[in-house]
């Protein structure tokens, strides 16, 4: 039973190395032989246990095929106990030769345990954000994606605040604002029209969801700006690139409702959108082309759902 058990993930193996192509198939193992002797080289003694705990463990709770082995196989957990030590021979035959037998019995004992453990389930709870509009709920859940970035910006516009280079703060509040319109990247589906009771309603809620996200989130790049000792051309630039983001999240999130041509949303976004909220940033007047964009979309949008409101 063990051998036909081994014969599957062996054909199981080859089809996936198939799959990826030649290179990766030659690349991979490569990479994790060198990874294996690393951890062997390396003189502490407890690296090789861990990191050997650590796959093992993960692998024997998220694996998949525990229902169907118990359904197929009369003694499912001998069967894991005889391929985890297949798998971890190499681990523990190094740490015997190195002379490590503590090391060695414990990891012994892990893997005679491992197929006796119940399944550990993660759960994670949301945590609410009350700081950011209710009613925004593409942008709530752009910012729980992208929440690390939006922290990382933060540091680095902070380092570049220590060592008096504030064009990385600068950088940094673009780079955030070029992030936030993944709020609206998806086409908005008409189900999600039909929340709102009519065009003002939506065109209201956009406009205070905008407003206020981001506004907040500029909050600290703000605090940033003025315990770095602001000057005039600071101060005008985080105002120009505030209201660019507040425009370039409208303009997108009203194209999301009004146009249904992928390819066109892309082209906009990436060829005319990003460069426009670039330049807008430094010279405020080229926020004309978002206004006259929004107008335009506006009106796309009334038209496209006029039937809908019974406008």
């Amino acid at each position: 039973m063990l051998w036909l058990y081994l014969k599957i993930r062996i054909k199981e193996l080859i089809r996936i190395l198939s799959g990826i192509g030649i290179f990766r198939s030659v690349v991979l193992p490569f990479i994790f032989i060198c990874g294996i002797v690393f951890l062997v080289k390396i003189k502490s003694a407890w690296v090789v246990p861990v990191f050997f705990a650590l796959c093992l463990g993960s692998y024997h709770n998220f694996r998949k095929d525990k229902y169907f082995l118990q359904c197929n196989v009369s003694d499912v957990k001998s069967l894991f106990l005889k391929e985890y030590f297949i798998l971890g021979s190499p681990f523990i035959l190094s740490e015997l030769m190195n002379g490590y037998w503590l090391y060695a019995s414990a990891m012994v004992l892990f893997v005679l345990l491992v197929p006796f453990s119940k399944k550990i389930c993660f759960r994670v709870r949301p945590i609410r954000l009350f700081f950011l509009y209710k009613g925004s709920l593409e942008y709530i859940g752009m910012f729980r994606r992208y929440y690390p970035v939006y922290l990382l910006l933060i540091l680095f516009s902070m380092l570049g605040l220590l060592y008096d280079n504030p064009r990385i703060l600068k950088v940094c509040m673009m780079l955030w604002g070029i992030v936030q319109s993944n709020a609206y990247y998806d086409e908005t589906s008409v189900y999600t029209v039909l929340n709102y009771k009519d065009y003002k309603t939506l065109q209201t809620v956009l406009w205070k969801s905008n407003v206020w996200n981001v506004a907040v989130l500029s909050v600290p790049f703000v605090l940033l700006v003025s315990i770095g000792g602001c000057n005039a051309e600071d101060v005008v630039f985080l105002a120009g690139c505030i209201l660019a983001s507040v425009l370039y999240l409208q303009c997108t999130g009203l194209m999301s409702f009004a146009s249904g041509n992928r390819l066109l949303y892309i082209f906009l976004r990436v060829g005319i959108f990003l460069l426009v909220f670039i330049s807008s940033c430094f010279i405020p007047l080229f926020n004309v082309i978002f206004i006259a964009f929004i107008l335009f979309f506006s009106y796309m949008l009334y038209h496209k759902y006029k039937a809908i409101w019974n406008c």
